[in-house]
């Protein structure tokens, strides 16, 4: 769609709302382009509070938020209005846009309303940027300085603009006269917004136009905001509580939500959580969809009050279906589980895409990284692309590092390595230090170790473990580099003083495989008491080694506990390693902590030769061999052993 207007004076002082308006424009998806309208109002109005040192209150609805703009004096009215009513019809656009729309064309043209957006924009940088815009009006167009010009002067703005729930064949006298004549009540009885709550303006003085009591609840609720965030007061929370107390007793449910707040975290004095939940419930029930969260939250995490997951589910729910997408995120969670509900994987990704659709950052990635797996939902490399770039677009590192695999492995996209290692790179430099691993081991994959242990290195120097414990592999082992005992063991010592269970768990094994000659009993004690501490901290890894270790000291006559054995081989089957069949076979046949049985041993030897198990294979062939058990069968332990060397 060609643009009207140029915004290039966005770029002097308000660059990301440049961007946005870019993206509207060049946007070819319908839904997008809805979607990133309502993110463009969303910005301007954050920019005008912020910029003009107002507090913004994220729990207002866009409209509450303008009306507190023009009680200031920021916005003028007819702005204000014409901002709501465009806010109003791209919502009841967006609802019509959840199902397959055939012209896209046709409804690019009703919603993108090129003269609201730009006196939106030229309202913003005059009302709340620090440059002199008056220096830019002799470079513009006549259509660009007229709206300068309004803006500047503070001229009445009158332009046109049909809603959406209007007739589009009524005559333009019609429209303006509807426009004008327009009072809240009749907003209301057609689901409009109430942004102000009275018919008639005659200034900008709001003094006559409130009754006391709601100048009163307002003007505590903003002070209490004002002292709790330390915005042209000093912070407060004590007086902040005062202030939400006052207005809380005329019924102000956002007052209530903080009081929730403040009794949930003992701000302002008393913690109490009987008080916390009064107050949250009193806002929850009026609509208050922070208040309907926080209770889905108290109720799910269970610490202050018994965990119930029916409840959590009810008030997640409740705000969810008002459109707040933590709640929609937390609600994708519970159906995940089936925690205060059934089981619905379809659901859970439901909620799970509603939250992402009102930009909550969280979900990109795991939707992105669900749609690349294909496990718990479609393969679809097309929607991972697009939610990778949603989520790359907010800098997540976790969507910039699937943005990079799709590149370097070029699903969706053609194969592009070096653009691979700038997504990769970037994802880096916003934090993602356990990202060397990976590009080291893509490094080893392709030869080019000199890369693999400069990335190495890279994520050592910022304290990534498995980077530190591949040094130490790769030294020790002579693994790619030539073999250097010492520094492969320095490396991995670095690794095991975090007390990492598989840190502990490699040093343990070099300590107890290796053995260096010099003082060998000590040194196998000493591994044997790294593997114990890996084992205490979840290793299975270390459980296998220590399974390993009591056999061998049953069948060489040595001290052992039986019942340790026994534990360490549970581990190994808990942690679905193919091992656990071997020693789980070794326990029965040698009696290890239970009753001596070939017959389950032979089932178990069975099941891990199938899945691969070199041992098992070998057993098999000595018993086939022998007859131990079975039947002798040359033929069987032929079949096994070649198995074996294959």
């Amino acid at each position: 769609m060609v643009m009207k207007y140029s915004y290039d004076f966005l770029l002097l002082e308000f660059k990301d709302v440049y961007y946005i308006v870019n993206k509207v424009f060049e946007e070819e998806e319908i839904r997008l382009v809805n979607s990133n309208l309502i993110k463009f109002i969303k910005e301007i109005i954050i920019k005008a509070h912020l910029n003009n040192k107002i507090f913004y209150n994220s729990e207002n609805s866009f409209s509450k938020n303008l009306e507190i703009l023009y009680k200031r004096n920021i916005i003028p009215y007819d702005l204000m209005r014409y901002i709501s009513s465009y806010i109003e019809d791209l919502y009841y656009y967006k609802k019509i846009l959840t199902t397959k729309v055939k012209d896209q064309g046709d409804y690019r043209e009703k919603l993108i309303n090129e003269d609201i957006v730009y006196n939106a924009c030229v309202w913003l940088v005059v009302s709340s940027g620090e440059e002199d815009y008056s220096l830019f009006v002799n470079n513009l167009n006549e259509d660009e300085k007229i709206v300068f010009n309004k803006h500047l002067n503070n001229i009445e703005i009158d332009f046109k603009y049909n809603t959406a729930y209007e007739d589009e064949d009524e005559d333009e006298d019609e429209v303006e006269e509807d426009i004008d004549e327009e009072d809240v009540e009749s907003r209301e009885s057609k689901g409009g917004l109430n942004f102000l709550g009275f018919d008639d303006i005659e200034d900008n003085s709001l003094e006559n136009e409130f009754d006391d009591e709601d100048i009163t609840s307002e003007e505590y609720l903003l002070t209490g905001e004002l002292y709790y965030l330390g915005k042209n007061l000093d912070k407060d929370y004590y007086k902040a509580k005062e202030y939400f107390e006052k207005a809380a007793k005329e019924g102000n449910e956002h007052a209530e939500s903080y009081l929730g707040l403040f009794y949930e975290k003992g701000y302002g004095g008393e913690k109490n959580i009987e008080k916390a939940l009064y107050w949250y419930k009193k806002a929850a029930l009026k609509g208050n969809i922070f208040s309907q969260y926080s209770l889905g939250f108290i109720y799910y995490e269970g610490k202050e009050v018994e965990k119930n997951s029916q409840y959590s589910f009810k008030w997640y729910s409740e705000a969810a279906q008002s459109g707040f997408a933590p709640a929609q995120y937390a609600l994708s969670y519970l159906y995940k589980n089936g925690e205060g509900c059934e089981k619905s994987n379809f659901k859970a990704y439901y909620w799970l895409e509603e939250s992402a659709d009102n930009d909550f950052e969280d979900s990109f990635y795991i939707l992105g990284q669900s749609y690349l797996e294909g496990k718990e939902i479609e393969l679809d490399y097309n929607k991972a692309f697009h939610y990778f770039s949603k989520g790359a677009s907010k800098k997540d590192k976790n969507s910039l590092e699937g943005l990079g695999d799709m590149y370097y492995f070029g699903l969706y996209v053609k194969e592009d390595k070096k653009k691979a290692f700038e997504y990769y790179n970037e994802s880096i430099a916003e934090g993602n230090i356990g990202l060397y691993y990976k590009l080291g081991n893509l490094y080893e994959e392709s030869n080019d170790i000199k890369m693999a242990l400069m990335n190495y290195y890279k994520g050592c120097a910022n304290g990534d473990l498995k980077s530190v414990q591949r040094l130490g592999i790769m030294y020790y082992y002579g693994e790619g580099v030539q073999e250097d005992k010492d520094k492969g063991f320095e490396y991995l010592g670095i690794a095991a003083d975090s007390e990492d269970p598989h840190s502990l768990y490699l040093i343990g094994k070099v300590y107890l495989e290796e053995g260096r000659e010099e003082d060998k009993d000590e040194e196998k004690e000493e591994g044997l008491e790294y593997l114990r501490k890996a084992y205490k901290r979840g290793s299975v890894y270390a459980a296998e080694a220590l399974a390993n270790e009591g056999i061998k000291s049953f069948l060489n006559n040595e001290y052992y506990k039986e019942l340790d054995i026994l534990s360490y081989v549970n581990k190994i089957l808990d942690g679905n390693l193919i091992s656990g069949y071997y020693y789980y076979a070794l326990l029965f046949h040698y009696g290890i902590g239970v009753e001596v049985n070939d017959e389950t041993a032979f089932i178990n030897l069975v099941q891990g030769a199938k899945k691969g198990h070199k041992g098992a294979m070998e057993k098999l062939v000595e018993w086939y061999t022998e007859g131990i058990f079975v039947n002798k069968d040359m033929s069987l332990a032929d079949k096994w052993a070649r198995k074996l060397f294959e």
